[in-house]
């Protein structure tokens, strides 16, 4: 798979994901305990931005399974 256009697809995805989940979570977290008394998390736009994050989770996880299931043993026998 190191070689594949997947991999290098994959790879990319995960790094500009860690990127984004970086920056954007430093936000999400400070704003939805700060405000939650006025009202963050109620309108549309902080709720899309929520479930947009899970999206972001399930991709980590994701490449967090793969991982696991494409490792692959060198000639001395090391992974």
């Amino acid at each position: 798979m190191p070689d594949s256009w997947f991999g290098v697809f994959w790879e990319r995805l995960v790094l500009c994901v860690l990127l984004f989940v970086c920056y954007v979570y430093t936000f999400v977290a400070s704003l939805s305990i700060s405000l939650h008394a006025l009202g963050y998390g109620e309108n549309t736009g902080t709720q899309v931005l929520l479930v947009f994050t899970y999206v972001l989770n399930i991709v980590l996880v994701g490449d967090f399974i793969l991982r696991f299931n494409i490792a692959s043993e060198t000639i001395t026998g090391m992974l």
